[in-house]
């Protein structure tokens, strides 16, 4: 097993400051599809139907959106990384190709911040802060705008007509408590639309 250091996976030319997809410089591959739910992994040439992807525990069908753009969760919402290429447990279930295990963040943060981008992939915001002493919350959103900047970049005489252009949209939230010292509750919450 290899943990992947957030701050070094982010730093990683071409990863555009995503930390999963910092994550496909090391030996796996995107099979980049268009089609719906085909964007596996291909980890040491395994088909992507033999890896998991893995979210706090539990399986994922997609790491990213069409084409490998962007992955479904943010950097902002992800703790910790771990990359197992093969001679992993039974816990992981029908794996045979390898494991990409992501852990949401952990960190209490102690007053509210947030922030918003604008790119030409995609809009996303997130605020987080602390409900009281033993609680905080986390809740972020993207949307692609690829849709957008296509629609005002092809010309209209071009020969090029969608049907629908392509986009995505992604939603996280996460609620932690801290009841006691060695104790804790935490919901995390997140979908995509591709």
């Amino acid at each position: 097993a290899i943990s992947l250091d957030r701050a070094k996976l982010v730093a990683i030319p071409g990863s555009r400051g995503d930390v999963l997809s910092g994550v496909k410089n090391p030996g796996i591959a995107n099979n980049g599809s268009l089609t719906p739910l085909s964007s596996g992994l291909i980890i040491r040439g395994a088909s992507p139907e033999s890896s998991r992807i893995l979210v706090d525990g539990f399986e994922i069908p997609v790491l990213y959106h069409f084409l490998g753009i962007q992955s479904v969760i943010p950097t902002e919402m992800l703790g910790g990384l771990e990359y197992l290429p093969g001679a992993f447990g039974v816990g992981y279930g029908r794996a045979s190709g390898g494991i990409v295990a992501a852990t949401s963040r952990d960190e209490q943060p102690t007053q509210m911040t947030g922030f918003a981008e604008l790119s030409f992939v995609n809009v996303a915001g997130l605020v987080q802060g602390p409900i009281g002493d033993k609680a905080s919350y986390a809740v972020a959103a993207r949307r692609s705008v690829i849709d957008a900047v296509l629609a005002g970049v092809l010309p209209s005489d071009s020969g090029l007509s969608f049907t629908a252009y392509p986009r995505y949209y992604d939603y996280q939230a996460k609620l932690s408590y801290r009841p006691r010292d060695h104790w804790k509750l935490g919901a995390f919450l997140f979908g995509i639309d591709d």
